[in-house]
């Protein structure tokens, strides 16, 4: 992990440790450097007090007070995420009341990869992280947190085909148990899918879009307002349930999807142009 280069790249990284300080000696002391750069109205500065706590931190990261030997006696818990470049993970075990990581795993998007929409590449990192950690979890309860819609989806599917068949057979050798993870809570495994580097730029090249109509509300306010309607309410709560007997196929044959826990509905508008629209539903518009 290179160093950072800016103050969202500092808090990215101060959120990861944080995750893990309380098996980090004297967290706080050791981050001051770090945490001092994330304050309004103050100067970069990156200097050798900078450096050595960014050091400092990242040994302790993958040291032995950090990293432990998997105990099968407990239950094993995965942790992932998917960017348009790449997939990062962290397998761990649950010992209430902590989580404590065995290993940490990223890895880059072929070319082919980066043009999967991104409920596919979500679904490309759960297979990818299941085969390898599979010395560890083979035979073994497993819990992915995750955006759990990613295996829905695909366990959803009617007649799977290609590389969806051959993730759906993958999947179906796992004890598997999904936990859903909002992406601004899934601090580790996000860092790991986007380094940051002084070499890489913060624009991207793009050459494949869609035409997107979405509001420029956030997220927790979309959330609400479509909680409001009852249509919508018992399609998220849909969504949400663990319960099979609950009709989600029925709503993503429909075009109904919900990414970061906001409800969109992707209709097929100009055949001929084989182009695709995002439409936001909120209030009663169905």
């Amino acid at each position: 992990m290179p160093e950072p280069n800016n103050v969202k790249q500092i808090q990215s990284f101060l959120e990861t440790c944080s995750s893990y300080r309380r098996f980090i000696p004297n967290f706080s002391d050791v981050a001051t450097p770090l945490s001092n750069l994330t304050k309004k109205a103050t100067l970069w500065l990156w200097e050798q007090e900078e450096q050595k706590a960014f050091n400092t931190l990242e040994q302790l990261m993958v040291s032995p007070l950090e990293l432990k030997q998997c105990d099968t006696a407990n239950p094993y818990i995965i942790r992932t995420d998917a960017s348009n470049c790449e997939i990062g993970a962290v397998l761990a075990q649950v010992e209430i009341p902590d989580e404590h990581p065995i290993e940490y795993a990223s890895r880059l998007l072929t070319s082919a990869e980066k043009d999967y929409s991104r409920t596919e590449r979500e679904t490309l990192a759960v297979v990818w992280d299941l085969q390898k950690f599979r010395g560890y979890i083979e035979g073994a309860e497993i819990i992915v947190a995750s955006d759990h819609q990613t295996l829905r989806w695909l366990m959803s599917l009617k007649s799977p085909s290609g590389r969806l068949a051959r993730w759906a057979l993958q999947l179906q050798e796992f004890n598997l148990k999904t936990c859903y993870t909002p992406g601004k809570s899934n601090v580790i495994a996000d860092m790991l899918s986007k380094p940051f580097n002084k070499s890489q730029s913060d624009t991207f090249e793009i050459d494949h879009f869609f035409s997107a109509d979405l509001p420029s509300k956030l997220s927790k306010e979309m959330r609400e307002s479509r909680l409001k309607d009852d249509h919508l309410r018992h399609i998220i709560e849909s969504f949400e349930s663990t319960h099979k007997e609950d009709n989600f196929e029925n709503w993503t044959e429909r075009g109904y999807l919900m990414p970061q826990g906001v409800l969109y509905r992707f209709l097929s508008r100009c055949r001929h142009r084989r182009s695709t629209t995002c439409r936001s539903i909120s209030g009663n518009k169905k």
